[in-house]
């Protein structure tokens, strides 16, 4: 019997790497309603710095779409037209084009019953028992198997949370992972979540535990996957900074609410907000992603330069230089 494969690394882009390769040396051929794929079953990865959340390739370059997909889960909402707006692909999910049947932030937050959520409740047993090992939120539900043609089923089952050495440590179970595709974006929503709940119980992060029962990755991204791969390995600085000590589920509610007029083209002036350098960085680089529709070329150009003198992590700015190709002439 083979042994599960066990992956430890300090960044995002080494876990995609590492798993990327193993599934193309060791993967079997599969066949599904999403098309071919190659397969590993049971796979379980640790990433040990959970700040290094972003990926660095130029191949894939993700951090808008993940932190609008984290947004999207604070929200408790399932709604499509949000989640659209950063992720069109999203549509192709819906089974009334309007909602998302397995959207994680609906389960977590109750729909945007916050009071009475799964992740309201796994912080005031934190906070009352450190010890405890019934920190469990469940996404999966039996209700996924009933629905018809569902074209949207939870792929991640649980979320559970340790306090151990004072650190916040979260697990997570999937059951099914698209590793070039999804991954990225789980461990990045999952990990924010993991650091905004140890900023809510005043504890220091600790690691990110990810189990997949199927981790795979799809045909027809293979030309991708191999560009991905043949650029080596990626920079492992991290990227991100601590969330501010000051950080609360409260103060969130400010940043919601400013990510929704952003969304919504209303203007406003970001450093007004009573926030923290590593929020209102967040909403700059939101802000930039906004008027990329509205200017053309040089244009556009310039007013992200100009919103770029406000961001305050040198590693957005390089980033956001990159994406947009600001270095070109």
């Amino acid at each position: 019997m083979k042994k599960m494969m066990c992956i430890e690394e300090n960044s995002l882009d080494d876990i995609v790497r590492s798993l990327l390769i193993k599934i193309k040396d060791d993967g079997t051929k599969q066949k599904n309603s999403k098309g071919e794929n190659t397969e590993i079953l049971g796979v379980y990865v640790k990433l040990t710095n959970p700040l290094n959340r972003i990926s660095l390739s130029f191949e894939k370059q993700i951090f808008v779409s993940p932190l609008g997909e984290f947004f999207w889960y604070m929200s408790g909402s399932n709604n499509l037209d949000f989640i659209k707006y950063y992720i069109p692909k999203y549509k192709d999910f819906s089974n009334d084009n309007m909602t998302l049947n397995g959207a994680y932030g609906a389960r977590l937050f109750d729909n945007g019953n916050i009071s009475e959520s799964q992740v309201h409740k796994i912080v005031k047993l934190l906070k009352n028992k450190n010890s405890t090992r019934q920190a469990v939120i469940q996404i999966f539900d039996k209700k996924d198997l009933d629905i018809e043609d569902n074209l949207d089923i939870p792929c991640t089952c649980t979320l559970q949370f340790f306090i151990r050495n004072n650190k916040l440590i979260l697990f997570v179970t999937m059951r099914s992972n698209d590793v070039f595709i999804g991954l990225p974006h789980d461990i990045f929503c999952f990990t924010m979540l993991q650091e905004m709940i140890a900023r809510e119980l005043n504890i220091e992060l600790g690691n990110y535990h990810h189990f997949v029962s199927s981790c795979h990755f799809y045909k027809k991204d293979e030309k991708k996957i191999n560009r991905y791969l043949k650029e080596g390995f990626q920079s492992s600085i991290t990227q991100m900074d601590k969330m501010p000590n000051t950080t609360t589920f409260e103060i969130f509610n400010i940043v919601q609410k400013a990510e929704v007029d952003i969304r919504n083209q209303i203007e406003f002036d970001i450093e007004l907000l009573n926030l923290d350098t590593y929020w209102k960085d967040i909403l700059y680089i939101l802000k930039i992603f906004s008027i990329k529709e509205k200017y053309q070329n040089s244009e556009l150009k310039i007013r992200i330069f100009e919103l770029l003198k406000m961001v305050g992590n040198v590693n957005y700015k390089k980033y956001l230089i990159e994406k947009y190709r600001l270095n070109e002439k």
